[in-house]
C-alpha cells in the first residue's frame, strides 16, 4: 500500500471513531510521518554502522526498518495507523 492510501484509510477510520476526526487523523499522520523519519534515521545509522565491521554482512535497510515495524509497533499500533508508518518508512528507507 502506498502512503497516499494509507492516509486516506488513517482519515477514514479517524472519521469513523472521532467526532473531529478530520483533525485526529491530520495529528496523527503527522505525528506518524514525523516517527518514520526517525526511525529511518536510526536504521541509516545502524547501516553506516555495520559497514564499518569487518564481521559484519551486507546490511539490507529495508529488511531492517520492516523487522523494526513487525517487533515494536505491531502490537501497539492498530492496523491503519500501521500502514501508514510502514508506508512512510518505505518511502524514507528508499533511494540511497
Amino acid at each position: 500500500m502506498d502512503l497516499a492510501d494509507a492516509m486516506d484509510d488513517l482519515g477514514a477510520e479517524c472519521r469513523e471513531r472521532f467526532e473531529a476526526g478530520g483533525a485526529v487523523a491530520a495529528r496523527e499522520g503527522e505525528a506518524l510521518l514525523s516517527l518514520a523519519g526517525m526511525l529511518a534515521a536510526h536504521v541509516r545509522q545502524w547501516e553506516s554502522l555495520a559497514g564499518g565491521l569487518e564481521l559484519c554482512g551486507r546490511f539490507d535497510r529495508r529488511r531492517a526498518g520492516a523487522l523494526l515495524l513487525e517487533s515494536v509497533f505491531d502490537d501497539l499500533l492498530p492496523a491503519a495507523p500501521w500502514r501508514v508508518l510502514a508506508a512512510a518508512l518505505a518511502e524514507n528507507l528508499a533511494g540511497p
